[in-house]
C-alpha cells in the first residue's frame, strides 16, 4: 500500500518548480473509498495531468493509478504513464514522438512499453 500511494503521489513533484506565466498546466484528481458491510472494500485511485506547451515544443504527461482490495485481498492494482512531445515547425505542421507504460497485475499481462511517432 505505501508503494501505491508513492507513485499516486509523485506526480506533485512536477508543481515545485513551476515557470512563470501560463506555460504549465496541472490538474490532479485523488479519490479514497472504503465501505463495509457485508464485504469490506478500500479503493484507490489517482489521475494526474501536467501540460506545458511553449511557443513551439509542447510536453504532455498523463499518470493513471488504481489499487482496490476486498476482504484484505488485492483486487485490482494498475499504473499508466503516457508522454508525448510536441514540436511546431508552423501552425499547421508539426511532429511528435509518445511513449507509453501501462501495467496492470489482473488483465493477463505483466506490464507494457509502447513508443513511436
Amino acid at each position: 500500500m505505501r508503494k501505491a500511494l508513492f507513485l499516486l503521489l509523485a506526480p506533485l513533484v512536477l508543481l515545485a518548480e513551476e515557470a512563470p506565466g501560463k506555460l504549465w498546466s496541472v490538474h490532479i484528481e485523488l479519490s479514497y473509498v472504503r465501505t463495509s458491510g457485508n464485504v469490506n472494500t478500500q479503493t484507490l485511485s489517482e489521475k494526474a495531468e501536467v501540460k506545458r506547451e511553449g511557443e513551439v515544443n509542447r510536453f504532455y504527461l498523463k499518470n493513471s493509478a488504481l489499487y482496490a482490495t476486498q476482504e484484505e485481498r488485492e483486487t485490482a492494482n494498475r499504473l499508466n504513464f503516457d508522454l508525448r512531445w510536441e514540436r511546431l515547425f508552423t501552425e499547421r505542421f508539426f511532429t511528435f514522438l509518445t511513449g507509453g507504460y501501462q501495467r496492470d497485475r489482473f488483465s493477463g499481462y505483466t506490464y507494457r512499453w509502447n513508443g513511436g511517432p
